[in-house]
This record gives structure tokens, C-alpha cells and sequence, in this order.
């Protein structure tokens, strides 16, 4: 049995698991259901065998800090794109200013 078969083997329902798909990155879903035949249903209605979901072609991984911060980093973008800045003061669009300068300096 391989290291990823035995990862599968001690999944509960509960743990949390990722999969990465190119359009949104990674995505951290949950078990909600482990069936007999240990088919794992998740958050989002995937259903995975094996670890492989053949609806969506999603291979389930463990969530690693790299993932964390993916997922971090990507709700952050989220945030930052869809923020109003005309809702901002002088004072607060000088500072994100200063980090975009920030950020520009190469």
C-alpha cells in the first residue's frame, strides 16, 4: 500500500482535504460522508473513489501550509480586487499607496 493509499485508509469524516484544479487554485473541502466502499463525499457535492472524483477529474491531497497559504493569499486577492477604495479617506489611500509603492520597487 502506497503512502497516498494509507492517507486515504485514515481520512474520517471531518478532516479536511484539498484538491487544485488550474482555474481557482486550490480548494479545501471537507469530508462529510465516508461510504462502506470508502467512497468520501465532501463539501460542494464532489464525490471522490480512490481519491479521484471522475464528475470533476479533482485528485484529493492533503492540506499542507503551502496550500493554506494558496487559499490564504487567494481570498486575499479576492478581497483586495472587489474592495471600494473611493470608500477610503486621504489618510488610508496614502497608506495602501505606500504598500503598492511597496510592492512596485524593483
Amino acid at each position: 500500500m502506497s503512502e497516498y493509499e494509507k492517507w486515504l485508509a485514515s481520512l474520517q469524516v471531518g478532516d479536511e482535504v484539498c484538491y487544485h484544479s488550474r482555474w481557482n487554485g486550490y480548494t479545501i473541502i471537507k469530508i462529510e460522508k465516508i461510504t462502506p466502499t470508502r467512497q468520501i463525499k465532501t463539501t460542494f457535492g464532489h464525490v471522490f473513489k480512490g481519491g479521484y472524483s471522475r464528475d470533476s477529474g479533482y485528485t484529493i491531497k492533503p492540506i499542507t501550509d503551502e496550500v493554506r497559504s494558496a487559499v490564504r493569499r487567494g481570498n486575499l486577492l479576492g478581497k483586495v480586487n472587489n474592495f471600494e477604495f473611493t470608500k477610503c479617506n486621504l489618510e488610508q489611500l496614502e497608506r495602501v499607496a505606500a504598500i503598492i509603492d511597496e510592492v512596485d520597487v524593483e
